[in-house]
């Protein structure tokens, strides 16, 4: 009866699995319950505009961006758990596509500042905020997952070419 459903893959690489879902998981919070920069952008935009238009396209714009932003971190968190399930390559890759998309969050709050005249903070946001703290633990996760993918090639490439070769 067995013999038809397949084996399901054990959970392997739970270091880099576990840094990219914990990564994951503070860019959502982040980016879903401190949308300061967004709502400061938004002021400004109404500060500096008098159409109507103008401010629903804004309000359209920052709207879009944060929801970016949450779909990034959800694909953060596939990404981890695809790097769980063995599947490095896929996993990278999502990792990839989920901190591209929390980048923009990042230079929302850069223009932010930079429109707003004060000085750039950026190394104290990174360092301080749920999703800043969650993008360092991307990095950490794609990291470990490379050297994994790595120690895997080279561990293939040993054992089907018996070892150390005379090539040059």
């Amino acid at each position: 009866m067995n013999a038809t459903r397949p084996e399901p893959k054990p959970w392997v690489f739970r270091d880099a699995m576990a840094v990219a879902v914990l990564g994951g998981i503070l860019i959502l919070l982040g980016e879903g319950v401190s949308s300061s920069a967004a709502q400061t952008a938004l002021r400004l935009v109404i500060r500096i505009s008098s159409s109507p238009v103008l401010d629903f396209l804004a309000k359209v714009g920052i709207a879009a961006l944060g929801i970016l932003a949450i779909f990034g971190g959800l694909l953060v968190i596939v990404g981890g758990l695809a790097i769980g399930r063995g599947a490095l390559d896929r996993g990278v890759f999502l990792l990839t596509l989920g901190t591209g998309a929390s980048v923009l969050g990042i230079c929302v709050r850069v223009a932010v500042v930079v429109l707003e005249n004060r000085e750039l903070r950026a190394i104290h946001w990174l360092i301080t905020t749920l999703s800043g703290l969650g993008l360092i633990a991307v990095v950490v996760a794609r990291i470990l997952a490379t050297r994994h993918r790595a120690r895997l090639r080279a561990s293939a490439g040993q054992s089907a070419g018996g070892g150390d070769s005379a090539e040059g």
